[in-house]
């Protein structure tokens, strides 16, 4: 009776049946904690279980507490009005098609026994809210704990509604450091959170379907390793499995399902582990800050028909979505990625370098994988030596893969497309220990000052190809380089710009810590370097072996020798900048059998007087030998006929050979001035033309065979193709362009050609079409020079002349002026003295590169007396007044800016970008004898360096209004009414080379003359300043009307043995190009001087130079 006077009213009846107490009541919840904390019982034991029963609403069976037995069909549904039990050594049974509702959001069920579970297809047990209208959070879930036995089974059962934020759930099943629990063919569904969460444990999940529960499908802890098969997700937060708590902690497996992993922390295979992928799973990663790594074990073998997949979770995939992998230092040997997938990676916030980083990782294997779309390097590697087997890197947006130089991966049959670079990126500096460079399918880029560290032995596969990234970079040998390659496979170093240019890249560089003995160059191929060092291939107190290597295209020398004595055979040294072999301080370098030929200084040169160097049996580009027309060295050695290299004193150049001894065929070899064209802005209904230069640096005709732009608003205006362009020649091409629409305009002009090494050659086309709006040009203009590609007056007949090489680049209307600062200007015949025109108005653009460099004229007709000019003074604009110089306002360098000087009897203005500057006073000019010029004095130099551009002469003062609207209208400039009315002369090409013509003979060639202009071209006359050359046709003078052109006729009669060189000028009436030299150049022999210097193969004898 002290239970009934303590809790329960008087009519309820309590009974104890089997260690079990029953208590009616209506509210177990309120019940249970009066119960518990009942005063009476604070020193007794009970030993009870607690069943709470009540007649259930609407017909349900109440249950709470602990469960055992059977829940029948017959009883269902059962509704939990209180947490309910399995527990340790208990088993509960449910029958098919039972449904256990539960009452409130603080009710779950604990498993810590056995659960029996088993529906059918057609009879499934359901697990859910009791709420007429379900939502998901209603009820905690389902808990299966640590004390569950295997035994336990969910089969063909439905949960649902479950993952109440008051029970703190994160789902509608738990399953938490258990067993292997089995669950098969369930549905789990509707949960707040997760629909299944598992922590530490391995339960078989088979066939289930996850759908609509507001985060993950299923998370696990990343200590779990369920066995997941045939599940399928839709409809839920993420359909995925997710991966949480960052460390895996024993070794097993993940398992492929239809349902992807997502990690959504960092994930850690620990040390002494081994985590196995198997084929067809995929690896998701949430955050840009979540990556995976790899401390252990990782065995991913997928298969070419199921990769193994490693991306990020957006719908959208892009790079650097997540951090990436990083495999490092306690991974072991047996990690494998086979036929793996791996991309997206390379977060900027996770620091990461790409999508797999290797980090003093053991020589693990990579192969046949797929790495791309990374923010960054498909691969990065520091101090590794992976084994990367046929792998594709794509679509990185840095290099497809990169390494630091204590690296020496294995890499072989490997591919890249679509990358930033695609090449292998070699960082770092020192290389610290010995290796070989591979050959891959990549070239391998050096992005630093490289060098082999002394001790140290590199060695390069032949095939290999080694670039450089940026002008500084190169390669120094204080150990040990070997690079020996095949004539098949030769080595190359080269710069890794697509279109090559000398000086790209800095040079190999040996210096006097390298190993002499062991160090070689052979068969390989040097070129486009030379840049802030002295050739491509530069030593300093270092002596290896070169052979059988081409030394090519340096800025500087091909070959520069210091207190260094290298051994050169069976080499070639093309065309390079400055010497071919340059030697100094105490060097002795031997070169034999070697091609020299294309040198712009000397192709031998020696500086130091107390040497001789042996450069014996060598061929220096023509049959006739090297020029040598000195001997102050007392060798006796002269050849002042010769039309090769020319060499240096000191140097025992004979024997020479007469032909190429390394067996190579002649080729021809294209060069472009430039690989870029911009017109600036052209007013529509208007054009421009600028130029490019093509050469041929190669050892036979150089044929273009067309010169094609894709799109029509740039157009080839001259010359016609097919053209052939000789040995060491070049040829204008000219280019217009004529927009019909405002706005940015850009195209390619491909220059098709015989160059085996580039069928093809770029050159990037880029201007701005501007609308007709422009600014009708003030009364009083008697001079425009618009410096659009020519020094023609827009206006009238004042046509200016190009002296000294003025160029043409980008205006801020159209074309402008460039002069050096030298001794470039444009002359015109304009009187611009007071006497002249009493009040003028002179306006320009200008861009001024340079200041404090004393006085620089931008426009002048000064003979001596401070006459009209205007001009940068200092680090000021100055005018000169007529004895002194006003300086109003500071230059602005390196930006285009207006300038106006207004010159009346009583007054001088200025204006600089519409700003007015007023001298105040009368100046007092005298009258000067010389005309205008533009970019310099003509009585005392002054030259400017910068810009003009639109330069503009008025024969009056023009108001403050006036030119304010100039300046206000900018790059769309002046209206042109029409093009000036002037003959414009092209004459292509400008070299001609006659070959070897024998005495009595003669030999023809033509070129071609142009008139790009608008009025007749009249060509006076041809006047050769040596008589073997000769125009024969047509008769002189002769009319070219404007748009046509005509052949002209040259004849080379020889006289003598021995090189014939001459110039032809061209004079005609082209105002700004009056005349126009062509350069003749031919060795013409006699008969019996031609038997006896045959051109040689190689076996033959050589030929000997006349001693004196």
């Amino acid at each position: 009776m002290l239970f009934r006077s303590l809790l329960f009213p008087a009519s309820a009846v309590v009974r104890i049946e089997h260690e079990r107490l029953f208590l009616p009541a209506k509210n177990p919840n309120q019940l249970l904690p009066r119960f518990m904390n009942a005063k009476m019982f604070s020193n007794a034991i009970l030993v009870l279980s607690l069943v709470f029963v009540y007649p259930a609403a609407q017909g349900a069976t109440s249950i709470s507490g602990g469960q055992s037995g059977t829940l029948s069909l017959a009883n269902s549904p059962y509704l939990a009005i209180a947490d309910i039990f399995v527990f340790n050594g208990q088993t509960l049974t449910i029958e098919p098609g039972v449904v256990l509702q539960f009452q409130d959001v603080g009710i779950g069920a604990y498993i810590d026994g056995t659960l029996i579970a088993r529906g059918t297809s057609g009879s499934p047990i359901l697990f859910t809210s009791d709420k007429a209208a379900k939502a998901p959070g209603q009820w905690k879930g389902l808990d299966i704990r640590s004390g569950a036995t295997t035994n336990t089974v969910l089969e063909n059962c439905t949960i649902e509604y479950a993952g109440s934020s008051a029970g703190n759930f994160l789902g509608n099943l738990v399953v938490d450091s258990a067993p292997s629990v089995l669950i098969t063919n369930c549905t789990i569904r509707y949960a707040s959170g997760n629909g299944l969460t598992i922590y530490n444990s391995d339960p078989r999940v088979l066939g289930c379907t996850f759908a609509n529960n507001t985060n993950f499908a299923l998370a696990m802890q990343a200590n779990s390793l369920p066995t997941l098969r045939g599940n399928t997700a839709s409809a839920n937060g993420k359909n995925a499995i997710g991966v949480f708590a960052t460390f895996l902690s024993r070794s097993g497996t993940w398992t492929r399902d239809n349902i992807p992993y997502t990690v959504y922390e960092d994930f850690v295979v620990q040390n002494t582990l081994t985590l196995t992928l198997e084929p067809g799973v995929t690896v998701q990663f949430q955050e840009p800050i979540n990556g995976w790594y790899v401390d252990g074990t990782l065995i991913a073998r997928g298969t070419a028909a199921n990769p193994i997949l490693f991306t990020s979770d957006e719908a959208v995939k892009a790079p650097g979505q997540w951090k990436g992998m990083d495999i490092r230092s306690g991974a072991t040997t047996n990690t494998v990625l086979e036929n793996c997938i791996i991309e997206c990676g390379g977060s900027v916030a996770g620091n990461f370098g790409g999508n797999i980083l290797f980090d003093s990782a053991p020589p693990i294997l990579l192969t046949n994988c797929t790495i791309r779309n990374a923010a960054g390097n498909g691969m990065t590697i520091y101090n590794s030596d992976p084994r990367v087997l046929g792998c594709t890197f794509s679509s990185n947006t840095n290099f497809a893969l990169s390494m630091r130089t204590d690296s020496l991966p294995t890499l072989r049959n490997n591919t890249a497309q679509g990358n930033g670079k695609n090449a292998i990126g070699i960082f770092g500096g020192g290389i610290p220990r010995s290796g070989i460079r591979m050959k891959n399918n990549l070239p391998y880029t050096v992005m630093d000052q490289v060098s082999v560290n002394a001790g140290v032995t590199l060695t390069i596969e032949p095939g290999v190809t080694v670039q450089f990234q940026d002008p500084g970079d190169g390669l120094w040998v204080d150990g040990t380089l070997i690079a020996n390659g095949t004539a098949a496979n030769p080595i190359l170093f080269t710069s890794d710009d697509a279109v090559k240019q000398s000086g790209q890249w800095a040079a190999i560089i040996f210096r006097d810590s390298s190993d002499d003995v062991n160090s070689i160059l052979n068969n390989c191929v040097i070129e486009y370097g030379g840049q802030f060092v002295e050739g491509n291939l530069t030593f300093f107190s270092a002596s290896p072996r070169v052979m059988n290597t081409t030394i090519r295209n340096s800025l500087t020398d091909g070959i520069y020798c210091n207190f260094s004595s290298p051994q050169i055979s069976n080499c070639r040294i093309l065309n390079n900048g400055r010497d071919g072999v340059l030697t100094v301080s105490g060097s002795s370098p031997i070169v034999t059998d070697s091609v020299i030929s294309g040198s712009v200084g000397l192709g031998m040169n020696n500086q130091d007087t107390r040497k001789i160097i042996k450069a014996e049996n060598n061929y220096w580009g023509h049959a006739s030998g090297p020029f040598d027309n000195l001997n102050t060295d007392g060798q006796g050695l002269l050849n002042p006929s010769g039309v090769g290299d020319k060499v240096s004193e000191f140097v025992d150049w004979s024997p020479f050979l007469g032909s190429d001894p390394t067996g190579a065929s002649p080729v021809p070899a294209i060069a472009l001035n430039m690989t870029s064209l911009d017109f600036g802005s052209v007013t529509i209904g208007q054009s421009s033309n600028l130029t490019v230069l093509v050469s041929n640096i190669g050892t036979s005709n150089l044929t273009v065979n067309s010169i094609l732009s894709d799109n029509p608003t740039f157009s080839r205006v001259s010359p016609a193709t097919p053209l052939n362009i000789a040995t060491a020649s070049q040829q204008v091409v000219t280019i217009r362009f004529a927009p019909t629409a405002t706005g940015p305009q850009t195209g390619t002009l491909s220059i098709n050609n015989n160059d085996p090494a580039k069928a093809t050659v770029s050159v990037g086309l880029s201007g701005s079409g501007l609308a007709t709006n422009c600014l009708t040009s003030p009364t009083g203009l008697v001079a425009w020079w618009r410096a659009e590609g020519n020094a023609l007056d827009a206006q009238g007949a004042n046509h200016g002349g190009l002296s000294n090489g003025v160029t043409f680049v980008s205006g801020e209307v159209g074309q402008a002026f460039s002069f050096d600062g030298v001794n470039q200007y444009v002359s015109t015949p304009l009187d611009v003295q007071p006497s002249a025109m009493s009040n003028t108005t002179w306006e320009a653009w200008v861009y001024p590169t340079r200041i404090n460099f004393g006085r620089q004229q931008l426009l002048c007709d000064d003979d001596g007396g401070f006459d009209r000019a205007v001009m940068v003074e200092g680090n000021n604009f100055g005018i000169f007044t007529g004895g002194s110089v006003w300086t109003p306002v500071g230059v602005t360098t390196n930006q285009w800016q207006h300038l106006a000087v207004v010159f009346t009897s009583t007054n001088i203005e200025f204006y600089k970008n519409g700003a007015r500057f007023s001298l105040g006073s009368a100046p007092v000019f005298g009258g000067s004898t010389l005309k205008l010029q533009i970019g310099r004095n003509p009585g005392f130099g002054e030259y400017y360096q910068g810009r003009i551009d639109e330069v503009s002469i008025y024969n009056r003062a023009l108001s403050s209004n006036e030119i304010g609207q100039i300046y206000t209208s900018g790059a769309l400039g002046k209206c042109v009414t029409a093009p000036p009315n002037a003959p414009d002369i092209d004459v292509t090409p400008l070299t001609l080379n006659f070959g070897t013509v024998s005495l009595g003979q003669t030999n023809t060639q033509t070129l071609s003359i142009s008139n790009l202009g608008t009025a007749t071209l009249t060509v006076n006359s041809t006047t050769p300043n040596n008589a073997r050359f000769s125009i024969t046709a047509p008769a002189m003078p002769f009319d070219i009307l404007a748009g046509t052109r005509q052949q002209v006729t040259v004849k080379f009669v020889p006289n003598a043995g021995g090189a014939q060189n001459g110039q032809i000028a061209i004079a005609s009436n082209d105002p700004d190009q009056p005349t126009v030299n062509v350069c003749r150049r031919k060795v013409t022999t006699s008969a019996s001087s031609l038997s006896a210097r045959p051109r040689r193969s190689r076996s033959a004898s050589p030929t000997t130079a006349t001693r004196r």
